[in-house]
């Protein structure tokens, strides 16, 4: 009995080459009619499978394949002896391999305007019904979906006269997982399509394996980096390598922080993660000043650190990153003038990133499942936070204020930034306590403290925390705000003094998910507030109805805190009224 291959492919690289070996193997190449001319114009021997036996029903080329004489010889089983009698009584020899791929389903998917129907194309239909047959009966045919694979087929024919029941088992897991991926592909295009839905019933999450990597985070471990089906270009896992080898595990992890954080700018913006920390980031009108801000902020951590590039690596910068030992600059590309100074540095390797963009969700992985966080930018300028401090922020505090808004939802564990004058001074988190990791951002800081303004990931109602910025004069802080400040806040605030000196402003998202479905609703809002002398005023601002409301607490003379020392103002935050704007 002859052996026998169907080819149906839409990807014709190496084709002509794999069919003329394997025919002069002695096999019979069976064809679809979409491959039939590559193969015939470069000389190679087949069978149209159109003239192999007549189809049934007037529906066109949807049935090409999908025969139920094709569909026996891929799953005959070659030990039953009653199956082959069968097959063979009705004219019908087996198949031996199956040799299919698709259109590229991303190229369809982002083509805006590629019709639906394309992506259901009759010859996918086709190719799908192909493999499943083909992996439905792996103990006897060989599925191939990947060109790269034709070498390896062909060697062990060669060698064994088959393809052996070991490597027909690795391409039917192969062909499986190239199906999987691109059926996940169309059902997330499916589900944007719909709209309205923050989180699927279902989520299918289809990936490709980049490289594996020497070691995990720690040497005892091993890793892999994949890289996720359908994202557009402008992703970590899209970088181009220029000089030097490629990221570790740890570099990976230090890359992804520090290209989070310079997404979050406009303006140019130059970041720097080690050990899977933030060091520092600088922002400037100029790369080059954004370049010097950062490395001087994070001055004491530079050695095997990650460097992010929102924009272009100058001269300038070139001069400055030779100084230090990165073990990895990431940029949105390098001028002609910085090859002859960046060559210079051993060991440096040099990535590109065109386009670079925010991954915009996360996964984490728990045992037995993966928690996926949405991020959510407010997009707020350093015009729109609201002070109605007797102390207005200066303009430099304002965007210090916002500058550090803008990194601390990058900070894990209670996170804290300091920042003064488009640097961030110092950075801290990865604590059970707010105090604990503001303790060691003023640690980081040193003296820059002085002047310098605070973000927190978490409303602060610590009396201490307020203590320590007084002490060290850290002029403003901007943390989240729900539906009140605390009560506990605006007194420690006045009976410290901390007022006349410093300005108190709160603004962000309530942290409630946008989805009607989701726990905790739709409502989605904005809420600032501040603290002044004399009185308490809260400006709160509802994003989806912009009504306003002023609450004005007046501040009964209580003179004395819980230590009896006089302080002479105290405040009742829920004695106050309410002013609708």
């Amino acid at each position: 009995m002859k052996n026998r291959a169907i080819i149906n492919v839409a990807d014709t690289a190496l084709l002509s080459e794999f069919s003329r070996e394997l025919v002069e193997l002695g096999y019979e190449i069976l064809c679809a009619n979409n491959n039939i001319s590559v193969l015939q114009e470069n000389g190679v021997e087949c069978t149209a499978i159109t003239d192999d036996a007549p189809v049934g029903g007037d529906i066109g080329v949807k049935v090409e394949v999908m025969r139920s004489d094709i569909f026996a010889a891929i799953l005959a089983d070659r030990s039953d002896a009653e199956h082959i009698s069968t097959i063979i009584s009705s004219g019908i020899e087996p198949i031996d391999i199956v040799v299919t791929n698709f259109e590229d389903v991303k190229r369809l998917l982002t083509d805006e305007a590629a019709d639906i129907s394309n992506i259901f194309s009759d010859v996918d239909i086709n190719r799908s019904s192909l493999i499943k047959a083909g992996i439905s009966n792996c103990d006897d045919v060989c599925v191939v979906v990947d060109p790269s694979d034709y070498e390896k087929v062909l060697d062990e024919i060669k060698r064994c006269g088959e393809v052996s029941k070991e490597t027909r088992f690795m391409f039917a897991s192969k062909a499986l997982s190239y199906l999987c991926n691109r059926d996940s592909m169309i059902s997330a295009y499916l589900e944007s399509r719909i709209g309205g839905v923050t989180y699927p019933d279902m989520l299918n999450i289809s990936c490709c394996k980049i490289s594996n990597l020497k070691a995990g985070e720690n040497t005892h471990q091993i890793a892999a980096v994949y890289k996720k089906q359908g994202e557009t270009a402008g992703n970590l896992c899209d970088m181009q390598k220029l000089q030097g080898s490629k990221l570790s595990f740890e570099g990976y992890n230090n890359a992804d922080l520090a290209l989070e954080c310079v997404c979050s700018f406009d303006e140019c913006a130059v970041a720097v993660a080690n050990n899977g920390c933030l060091c520092g980031v600088g922002i400037g009108e100029e790369i080059h000043e954004a370049c010097s801000n950062a490395f001087r902020s994070s001055a004491s951590y530079l050695n095997g650190s990650i460097v992010v590039f929102n924009r272009n690596v100058d001269r300038k910068c070139a001069l400055e990153i030779i100084k230090y030992p990165f073990s990895g600059v990431i940029a949105t590309g390098y001028g002609a003038d910085t090859e002859d100074v960046l060559s210079q540095k051993e060991g440096l390797n040099l990535f590109i990133i065109e386009n670079m963009k925010s991954k915009g969700e996360e996964l984490k992985g728990v045992n037995g499942g993966v928690l996926i966080l949405k991020n959510k930018d407010i997009n707020l300028t350093s015009t729109e936070f609201q002070c109605i401090t007797e102390r207005q922020p200066d303009e430099s505090e304002r965007k210090d204020l916002y500058f550090a808004w803008k990194l601390v939802k990058n900070i894990r564990g209670k996170g804290v930034v300091l920042a003064k004058a488009g640097q961030t001074t110092g950075i801290g988190g990865g604590q059970p306590s707010q105090i604990s990791s503001f303790e060691i951002a003023l640690k980081n800081a040193g003296n820059k403290s002085e002047g310098s303004v605070v973000a927190v990931d978490e409303t602060v109602t610590l009396p201490e925390f307020f203590g320590l910025m007084k002490e060290k004069s850290v002029t403003a802080i901007v943390h989240p705000g729900f539906d009140d400040i605390s009560k506990e806040t605006v007194e420690f605030c006045n009976k410290n003094g901390i007022i006349s000196e410093n300005s108190v402003l709160n603004s962000a998202d309530n942290g409630h998910c946008a989805d009607a479905n989701c726990e905790g609703g739709g409502d989605e809002a904005f809420h600032k507030a501040a603290v002044s002398r004399g009185g308490c005023f809260f400006l709160q601002i509802n994003a989806q109805s912009l009504h306003f409301a002023v609450k004005v607490a007046e501040l009964p003379n209580d003179g004395a805190d819980d230590h009896g020392n006089d302080h002479g103002q105290g405040v009742d935050a829920g004695n106050g009224s309410a002013v609708n704007i």
